[in-house]
């Protein structure tokens, strides 16, 4: 992808899930929805962000994150999808750490603007 997405997404798991220091934070399940909510907002802001800078015409961001506490149990993924290879794109990052497996999709998917519609006015009255 164009905006180093996967540059973009192990930033914003190591800000979410380490301290200023770099240790990990521990896996506790109330910590799940904060990191899943921080990750998708943190990726989606930065995308969006760096289209504007970019001026180009911005896309539709789609950020889909799996968070399993590092148990020794596996944890796989698959993503496919049917569109415009030209236009849309994928990321699929995986990363882990003493505590947590992580895997993320990004999905950037081009914005056209939609058609004009000209709708015509009723030729005959009631």
């Amino acid at each position: 992808m164009d905006v180093g997405v996967e540059e973009v997404v192990l930033a914003t798991l190591h800000s979410v899930l380490e301290d200023e220091e770099g240790n990990d934070y521990p896996y506790h399940p109330d910590s799940i929805n904060s990191w899943t909510n921080d990750t998708i907002s943190i990726i989606c802001d930065t995308l969006t962000e760096a289209d504007r800078e970019k001026e180009v015409e911005s896309r539709k961001v789609i950020v889909h994150v799996v968070f399993c506490q590092s148990t020794g149990a596996g944890l796989h993924a698959s993503t496919g999808a049917v569109w415009d290879p030209q236009h849309d794109n994928f990321c699929i990052v995986q990363h882990a750490n003493t505590a947590v497996n992580c895997i993320v999709t990004v999905y950037t998917i081009a914005n056209p603007k939609p058609p004009n519609f000209q709708i015509p006015t009723p030729t005959h009255s009631l």
